[in-house]
């Protein structure tokens, strides 16, 4: 997670409960992330992109090889992405 405002919250694969977020975390294979009403996450990938997660969404992320797959359950992201590389 690069940047996060108000309340983030994250949860683990396989775990059951929600835990707040914080600048610097790692996320990992089938993480989901949640955003609260008036918040927002910025997410960067090792790959250069980035993905913006705005107000009252939840989020799924996974990858494939090289390639990253998102689940938006609910709201709206924004993507950059680098060049001719698929997200």
């Amino acid at each position: 997670v690069a940047a996060l405002e108000k309340v983030v919250k994250v949860k683990r694969a396989r775990a059951l409960d929600w835990v707040d977020a914080f600048t610097d975390d790692l996320i990992t294979e089938n993480q989901m992330i949640y955003t609260d009403n008036l918040s927002r996450a910025e997410v960067t990938f090792t790959e250069g992109q980035k993905l913006i997660i705005n107000e009252n969404s939840l989020v799924k992320i996974r990858s494939r090889g090289k390639e990253n797959e998102l689940d938006v359950d609910k709201g709206t992201i924004r993507a950059t992405l680098k060049g001719d590389e698929t997200f």
